[in-house]
């Protein structure tokens, strides 16, 4: 009795055992996995920083690029305020030019007449 007693208890622990073999083999596994799981977040986790840094990069440069475009921006509201007034100056000018052209023109054709009468009366005289 003692005897079979021992060799059901031999088989119980021999149960156990291979129970106990099957968990650790599960718990490696386990651990294996999760240390795969570590590894491969801290890799998301430095590659996030690297995608942060670069955004953060790119919005600095946004922001310089805002910042020159409002530059510009700014030239060019002065370079077409100067433009304006330019254009009014040379407008001023044209004017001007058209009322001493129109002068000219006149006393040109005064001293045109005046010579050809001058002429008539030499030629009258002669």
């Amino acid at each position: 009795e003692s005897r079979e007693q021992l060799i059901k208890l031999q088989s119980q622990i021999d149960t156990i055992t291979t129970k106990n073999q099957a968990l650790i083999e599960q718990i490696s596994s386990t651990q294996s996995s999760l240390h795969e799981e570590k590894r491969k977040s801290a890799n998301a986790v430095a590659e996030n920083k690297v995608m942060k840094e670069r955004q953060d990069q790119l919005e600095n440069r946004n922001g310089e690029y805002r910042n020159q475009l409002k530059l510009l921006e700014k030239q060019l509201s002065e370079l077409e305020t100067e433009y304006g007034y330019a254009d009014a100056d040379l407008q001023m000018m044209c004017k001007k030019y058209g009322t001493l052209n129109a002068h000219v023109e006149t006393v040109i054709a005064t001293k045109t007449k005046n010579n050809e009468e001058a002429m008539e009366i030499m030629q009258k005289s002669i």
